[in-house]
């Protein structure tokens, strides 16, 4: 239904009739064996004109099938099924969806960066907690030199993060056994399975090859890829992300404050809802193919009064936020329905659908 690799069926599909009716009974768990979204369609070779019955609801498999599809079921003109994913969203939800991404560029479309962290082939290896860290940094001062602050997707939240743990990036080009011997002894106790793992570098001491190491230096945009809201935050630090994490360079036309601010608002949300796969659990999956369609509507008035929102609460810290957080995220959340020049019954379609 939104998967990429998806379209080809979806186009063909559509190409050559039209469904009776697509019940999707997504995060319903119907095969014993299988956590797996499922889908019950008929479909009309040839047909092009009818309403098709749709049903998009949570089903609980005690309950009455007949009665389930009575209470959820709505209707598809032909037409609605011409998006890039079929998201079985009501129509007055498609039709929002459309309105914004005709207010701005996507992120893609602004050739924004967009980079998901890196696998070290055996966290267990390859991450320390702070006292290892200050343990190998004492025993040798030159360890400093590969031991970087790393993020997990949990340590990620709205607004802000925790650093807890370290990296060692051993990247290829470092010879691990002579430069940094205590590091090399810390590796080698892993074993055999360590160093015949599968994602390594040139030499198993390495991590595999990435080339934009030095993005992780800039000024970025992080998140947590499984997430049912967003959980966006700035990094202004060398800090690096491990693969249950993204990260964006914001493109120079756009403030950093302003773009975070967007992407933890209710839109946001709501429009990633029309977009996006789960995880086959009802987690949203907030990936690189999904993110990159995010619409930027752009007014410098509005941008700068969300900067600032975005700024006076960085500047007062994690608890402060917290402690003000629903005033915050209200005053943003209704400056960024003025962007996109959203009605009421709009804005209300968001409201209800982000609870």
């Amino acid at each position: 239904l939104k998967a990429e690799y998806g379209r080809p069926l979806r186009e063909l599909l559509n190409t050559n009739g039209q469904f009776y009716s697509l019940l999707n009974l997504e995060d319903a768990q119907i095969f014993e064996d299988a956590t797996v979204n499922t889908v019950v369609a008929e479909f009309g070779k040839g047909q092009f004109s009818l309403k098709s019955l749709i049903v998009n609801e949570k089903y609980a498999i005690e309950d009455n099938f007949t009665t389930f599809i009575n209470q959820n079921f709505f209707y598809y003109d032909f037409e609605d099924f011409n998006s890039k994913n079929w998201n079985l969203a009501r129509p007055e939800r498609i039709a929002l969806g459309r309105k914004m991404s005709s207010q701005g560029l996507s992120l893609e479309s602004l050739d924004t960066k967009i980079r998901l962290g890196i696998a070290t082939g055996s966290n267990e290896a390859f991450l320390l907690s702070k006292e290892l860290a200050d343990k190998l940094i004492a025993l040798d001062a030159k360890n400093i030199d590969l031991i970087k602050p790393v993020l997990r997707g949990r340590d990620i939240n709205r607004f802000f993060y925790r650093q807890e743990q370290f990296v060692l990036l051993t990247k290829n080009g470092i010879n691990v056994e002579k430069e940094y011997p205590t590091i090399y002894e810390h590796l080698d106790s892993f074993g055999q399975n360590f160093k015949f793992r599968g994602a390594k570098g040139n030499h198993w001491t390495n991590l595999r090859a990435c080339s934009f190491f030095d993005d992780f230096k800039e000024p970025k945009i992080v998140w947590i890829e499984l997430s049912d809201s967003n959980k966006f935050a700035i990094s202004n630090e060398e800090i690096y992300l491990l693969n249950s994490a993204y990260f964006l360079l914001p493109p120079k036309t756009i403030e950093i404050h302003f773009l975070l601010g967007l992407l933890n608002s209710k839109a946001i949300r709501f429009f990633l809802g029309l977009i996006a796969n789960t995880s086959g659990v009802g987690t949203l999956r907030w990936i690189n193919i999904y993110v990159k369609e995010f619409p930027i509507a752009r007014n410098n008035k509005i941008e700068s009064k969300i900067s600032e929102i975005v700024k006076s609460f960085l500047l007062f810290g994690k608890n402060e936020f917290e402690n003000n957080q629903g005033k915050f995220e209200n005053q943003i959340d209704q400056l960024v329905y003025q962007l996109y020049n959203l009605t009421e019954e709009e804005i209300a379609i968001i409201e209800e659908s982000t609870k």
